[in-house]
């Protein structure tokens, strides 16, 4: 009896050190500048752990060099990295925003993928610049979506 007292106590400890380690892997990733908080969808083609509705929670992302790599999961404690070949086009608000639940104003940039697949990845405004990342040229043909007149083309109020 005293024997099984001792392994439920081990296995509890176990349980609260794994989950203290997956809240600071979060908070670490959470905190760097470079990460934003996003959501993401496939529009074309088939993504592995991707569906073609929006999640129900955000992840976070952060690209390196043309790979966005994707946090999700318990404690973002999940990474996918997805090999991106270009930006389908600018940056554009999310219509509707509703479903969406990133706030108002989200904007939202379409990838292709080097496998053909294209993506949707939605995010708040103030994260556009992170969200085009190496495409910033592209993605951002008109002004940034918080300016007062939100560019040429672009309508984002």
């Amino acid at each position: 009896m005293a024997g099984l007292v001792v392994l439920i106590l081990v296995i509890c400890v176990l349980l609260l050190a794994e989950m203290a380690r997956l809240l600071l892997v979060r908070r670490r990733l959470v905190r760097r500048t470079d990460v934003f908080r996003c959501k993401v969808r496939v529009t074309r083609g088939s993504v592995p752990h991707f569906s073609h509705r929006w999640p129900l929670r955000a992840g976070r992302a952060e690209w390196k060099h043309d790979v966005l790599l994707l946090h999700h999961g318990l404690g973002l404690g999940t990474a996918h990295p997805v090999a991106v070949r270009f930006a389908e086009d600018a940056i554009e608000p999310v219509q509707p925003v509703s479903p969406l639940r990133m706030g108002s104003g989200a904007v939202m940039l379409r990838l292709r993928l080097d496998d053909d697949a294209v993506i949707a990845v939605a995010s708040s405004p103030r994260a556009w610049e992170m969200l085009a990342g190496p495409f910033i040229a592209i993605a951002a043909q008109g002004l940034s979506p918080t300016s007062p007149s939100g560019g040429p083309d672009r309508p984002w109020g």
